[in-house]
C-alpha cells in the first residue's frame, strides 16, 4: 500500500470516538482502525530510536566529564611517573661501569615496580582523547532497558554489511552472562582427530580506538579468542 494511501485513512480516524467508529460500515471502520494502528506503530518506532540515539549521546557525554575528572585528578600521579622517569634517564646517563649504573637506576624502582608498572598501564588505558573505558559505568544502569529494546526493534544494515547485526545477535544470545570474558571461537573436531577453531561473531567492524580495550589485544593481526564483555557491550 503506497504511503499515502497509510496516512490518508490513519488522519482520517484520528479525530473519531468509539461511538463514531461503532457507526461505521465494518470495512471502513476495519480499514481506519488498521491505518490507524499502523501509523502509530511507526511513530512509537520512530520515536524509540531518537531515544536510544539520545541516551548514547547522553552517555558519550557523561564518559567523556568523567575521564576530564580522572585526567584533573591523576595529574598528581602523572607528575611523579615522569619525575621518576627523568630520574631513571639521569641514572643511566652517570659515569661509571654499567653494574654502578644500574645498581642507581635499581635504587630507584627497587621495590616499587610492580605499582609503577601499574600505574603506567592505568595512565595508558585512559591517556589521549579516548574516553571509552568510562562508558560501562553509565550504561551498565540503562543495559537491561537497552536489551529490552533490541527486543523490541528490528535492526537491518543499510549495506551488505551484516557484522553489526551478527554481534547483536551474538551479545542477545549471551544476554544473562556475567564473567568477564566471551570466547569468540570454538573447537572444532576433525574426522582425522585433529581441529580447528572457528569464529563465533565477525570482530572486523570494531573502531581501532576500542581494539585494545575489547580484545585485550595491541594489533589486529589475529582473531581473537574472547573478548571483554562490558567493553563489547558497550562498543557495539
Amino acid at each position: 500500500v503506497p504511503p499515502v494511501k497509510e496516512r490518508h485513512p490513519a488522519g482520517e480516524a484520528m479525530p473519531l470516538d468509539a461511538a463514531w467508529m461503532a457507526s461505521m460500515e465494518p470495512f471502513k471502520r476495519d480499514t481506519l482502525a488498521a491505518a490507524l494502528l499502523f501509523v502509530r506503530a511507526q511513530q512509537a518506532l520512530d520515536d524509540l530510536g531518537t531515544m536510544f540515539i539520545r541516551q548514547m549521546r547522553r552517555l558519550h557525554n557523561d564518559a567523556k566529564k568523567a575521564q576530564a575528572a580522572y585526567l584533573a585528578e591523576s595529574a598528581p600521579r602523572t607528575d611523579a611517573l615522569v619525575t621518576t622517569l627523568r630520574d631513571v634517564v639521569v641514572a643511566h646517563g652517570q659515569e661509571g661501569t654499567v653494574e654502578e649504573r644500574f645498581a642507581a637506576v635499581d635504587a630507584l624502582i627497587a621495590g616499587h615496580a610492580e605499582v609503577l608498572i601499574e600505574e603506567c598501564d592505568l595512565h595508558l588505558a585512559h591517556a589521549g582523547s579516548n574516553y571509552y573505558s568510562f562508558l560501562w559505568q553509565f550504561y551498565s544502569t540503562h543495559r537491561a532497558t537497552l536489551f529490552h529494546l533490541l527486543r523490541s526493534l528490528t535492526l537491518r544494515s543499510t549495506t551488505q554489511d551484516r557484522s553489526m547485526e551478527e554481534s547483536i545477535r551474538f551479545l542477545q544470545e549471551r544476554e544473562g552472562r556475567t564473567g568477564t570474558w566471551l570466547p569468540t571461537t570454538h573447537r572444532d573436531r576433525q574426522s582425522d582427530g585433529g581441529s580447528r577453531t572457528i569464529p563465533l561473531v565477525d570482530l572486523t567492524w570494531i573502531p581501532d580506538g576500542w581494539w585494545r580495550l575489547v580484545t585485550g589485544a595491541q594489533v589486529r593481526s589475529q582473531y581473537p579468542e574472547k573478548v571483554n564483555r562490558r567493553h563489547f557491550e558497550t562498543c557495539a
